[in-house]
């Protein structure tokens, strides 16, 4: 049985480590590489546009990031407090063992990583895309963009930042 846990611990553990994988390298890629590129190769309104429309792609991807480490920290969390109480009873004559500060820490900055990613998708991107097409035609439009746009970048620097610390705390 023990074994059965570990294993299953193991592939749920792969699971969120792939998705954070994923965050990681793509908001990465995305900020520093293809989004200045386009900007220096291509004029401003075709950059623009070109970015609009990786970033309709990239929400999938950040979609999948969102899947990935959910079920992944979900499935760990609940094999590895299940494993506690089997292992702690079996044991220690049922005295529960308690998970350490860097599970209960990694479970809350999962959550705050999902919530980040989730805002972003499904919150501020279809506005984003939404005030993109009148960004030509309304000042007002262009502002909104702006602000929307900066509020972006903040939530995924943070996002990133988040990713790569629970990447590094993350046993493989």
């Amino acid at each position: 049985m023990m074994l059965g846990f570990l294993t299953a611990a193991r592939v749920c553990n792969a699971i969120y480590i792939l998705g954070l994988a994923l965050a990681t390298g793509g908001i990465i890629t995305a900020g520093a590489f293809v989004a200045p590129a386009l900007f220096k190769t291509l004029p401003r309104p075709d950059a623009a546009l070109a970015m609009g429309q990786i970033f309709r792609r990239f929400d999938g991807l950040l979609i999948a990031t969102i899947a990935l480490t959910g079920l992944g920290q979900l499935g760990y969390a609940s094999l590895s407090l299940m494993f506690n109480k089997a292992a702690a009873s079996a044991w220690t004559h049922g005295a529960m063992a308690q998970p350490g500060l860097l599970f209960w820490a990694r479970l809350i900055l999962t959550a705050m990583l999902i919530a980040l990613l989730a805002y972003t998708v499904w919150g501020l991107n279809p506005q984003l895309f939404r005030l993109q097409s009148q960004v030509g035609s309304s000042a007002e439009a262009a502002a909104a963009f702006t602000a929307l746009h900066k509020q972006s970048e903040t939530l995924l620097r943070l996002a990133w930042l988040l990713a790569t610390a629970l990447l590094i705390s993350t046993p493989f």
